[in-house]
């Protein structure tokens, strides 16, 4: 009887080994990387898809590619959205026909292009973002983004992967030179715009306009538009400019472009408000300067539109 119950104490006890070996037994390192392998997986699935790395810096006098979304077609109502690596933009408005200039929203590598639309009822709608280098007549399509009329007669939200390789021009470095010259460009605009000298403006833009057509036709036709009703604006009865202080102005680089503007936000100028006829209908207009683009041209600083290249 004894040795009955000592045989039962000594199963007891192994039993109770057991369970306390296979409670301490730690994962093996194949379950780990398994278990890492998932949780990084579920933190990419949560965060979206890996964009690609910033954009490099152009080697001086490399000639790099300029990249431009091309909306075409049309949606349905005032709200829609396109989005590029998680920054909008366009936001219910544009200017039909003339392309924007989007390779400072490109990384290097993987892209992501969004939309946010509902279609129209009979136009179909195409986004198409393209490579260009100047002069060519060919344009390398990154991506096309293709919805039939009709096709989404509710709000839908598409996101489409791509891949580019921008490269951003290096920051214009100035001189007090540069700064001499363009504080004399900016005086000199402003006093063509004081003395109602329309030809002097549109030659003053002349240089950028011609510059940008043979890579951005569409934003040299455009800018002609807008100088030729810029110079029409200063001849109305009434026109005159507001007087122009040179102190105040600050001067910043984004790759070859400068901006000119006041350091405490305010017009760099402005004229007073007239009314008159513009592109066939009569309404207000004002000049009202708050940031000047200006860029070099063959070595001359010159003024230009904001294209953003």
């Amino acid at each position: 009887m004894r040795r009955f119950v000592t045989i039962r104490v000594l199963l007891g006890v192994l039993l109770l080994a057991c369970l306390c070996a296979a409670q301490d037994e730690q994962p093996s390192l194949g379950d780990i990387a398994r278990q890492e392998r998932a949780r990084k997986a579920a933190e990419k699935a949560a965060s979206g898809p890996e964009l690609g790395a910033p954009p490099p810096v152009a080697m001086q006098g490399e000639m790099i590619p300029a990249h431009f979304l091309r909306f075409e077609g049309d949606v349905a109502g005032s709200e829609y959205l396109v989005v590029i690596n998680g920054v909008v933009v366009i936001r219910n408005t544009r200017v039909p026909g003339l392309p924007l200039y989007v390779t400072p929203f490109l990384r290097d590598g993987a892209n992501l292009l969004g939309l946010q639309f509902s279609s129209h009822t009979d136009k179909p709608l195409d986004i198409i973002i393209e490579e260009r280098y100047p002069g060519d007549a060919q344009h390398r399509v990154l991506i096309h983004y293709h919805a039939n009329a009709n096709q989404f007669p509710q709000t839908v939200q598409q996101e489409t992967p791509f891949t580019a390789h921008p490269k951003l021009l290096p920051d214009a470095q100035l001189t007090s030179d540069d700064r001499s010259a363009i504080q004399k460009l900016i005086r000199t605009f402003y006093d063509a715009l004081s003395n109602k000298n329309g030809a002097t403006v549109l030659k003053l833009f002349e240089p950028a306009i011609e510059d940008a057509r043979g890579i951005y036709p569409e934003g040299a036709n455009f800018g002609q538009r807008e100088m030729t009703g810029l110079a029409h604006v200063i001849e109305l009865p009434g026109f005159e400019m507001k007087s122009y202080d040179p102190e105040g102005l600050t001067m910043t680089s984004s790759g070859n472009i400068v901006a000119v503007k006041r350091t405490n936000g305010t017009p760099v100028f402005m004229s007073t408000e007239v009314t008159g006829d513009m592109n066939g209908s009569v309404g207000m207009s004002r000049i009202s300067a708050n940031v000047i683009p200006v860029k070099k041209i063959k070595g001359v600083w010159r003024l230009t539109l904001p294209f953003g290249f």
